[in-house]
């Protein structure tokens, strides 16, 4: 049962990639552009806001004793706040047939931006639980 799970999650990220491609791969529809500030908007709400609330949660959470006294748990409850979007967007937008281009520029984006952004989040996680 296991290693079949394991087989079928193995082509998880591949296909996910290859849906963000072929999403990426169509043009934006006449007319129809993304501005400066829904990218601005939501990598700063994504890629800063969130693991900055994500953070004072867990670590309310934690002093108060509410979660494991685990910092690994810790750490990961903090990390999942810091990632960016998941790909499922776009299948949603695919499923109501409106915006697909739209979303896969916006995770592009999101997905350069998690570079820094994940990395400095991650250092400070590490600082604040050792």
């Amino acid at each position: 049962m296991i290693d079949s799970c394991e087989l079928v999650s193995q082509g998880v990220f591949p296909c996910a990639l290859l849906v963000l491609g072929a999403t990426l791969a169509q043009r934006l529809p006449t007319g129809e552009s993304v501005p400066l500030r829904v990218f601005s908007v939501v990598a700063l709400g994504k890629l800063v806001l969130m693991p900055v609330l994500g953070f004072f949660f867990t670590m309310a959470l934690w002093r108060g004793g509410l979660i494991p006294d685990d910092p690994v748990c810790v750490l990961v409850l903090m990390l999942e706040a810091a990632v960016p979007p998941a790909n499922n967007l776009i299948i949603m937008c695919q499923m109501h047939q409106r915006g697909e281009a739209v979303m896969a520029r916006v995770l592009l984006v999101m997905y350069c931006l998690a570079v820094p952004s994940l990395t400095i989040a991650m250092m400070c996680f590490l600082k604040v639980i050792s």
